[in-house]
């Protein structure tokens, strides 16, 4: 996990000389921790598999597949990095988990406005995940409400 953190932002000065665009070394430090980070909040929402109810998963399923589906082309005019990192920090309870995705979150935004140039797809992103967080809140708002006391504790 470290790693994942570390690398990305230790390849942020040389991406923004653009030093690494050329050999492909820039995208697979970009994609490299979003991969790190997908796994571990799938474990995390599979040990909560039995109080989640049937709605959130599916709300969970239709993020990652919009978040995925930008692997294969634009169908979803948002970030998928930015749509998936928004949206697990803001669902994912472990507070070791939320860091971890806004440190992500802050280089996928280096990448996608120094980088790319992408504006649309930085904000349409977050604007997707921010959404689909309150949704997903919306769904079981006392599950929510205790989530948050049980984290304070």
């Amino acid at each position: 996990m470290v790693a994942s953190v570390i690398l990305p932002i230790a390849c942020v000065p040389f991406a923004l000389s653009g030093a690494l665009m050329d050999n492909g070394v820039l995208w697979g430090l970009y994609i490299a921790p979003v991969c790190v980070a997908a796994p571990l909040w799938l474990r995390l929402r599979l040990s909560d598999a039995g109080a989640r109810r049937p709605a959130r998963w599916v709300l969970d399923i239709l993020i990652v597949f919009a978040a995925a589906s930008r692997l294969v082309g634009n169908y979803v005019p948002a970030s998928g990095h930015m749509l998936f990192l928004t949206y697990s920090a803001l669902t994912t309870t472990p507070k070791w988990y939320r860091a971890f995705a806004a440190v992500l979150l802050v280089v996928a935004t280096v990448f996608k406005l120094a980088v790319a140039g992408d504006t649309q797809g930085w904000t349409v992103g977050l604007a997707m995940g921010l959404v689909a967080a309150v949704v997903y809140r919306r769904i079981d708002p006392r599950r929510a409400r205790l989530g948050r006391a049980e984290e304070a504790t």
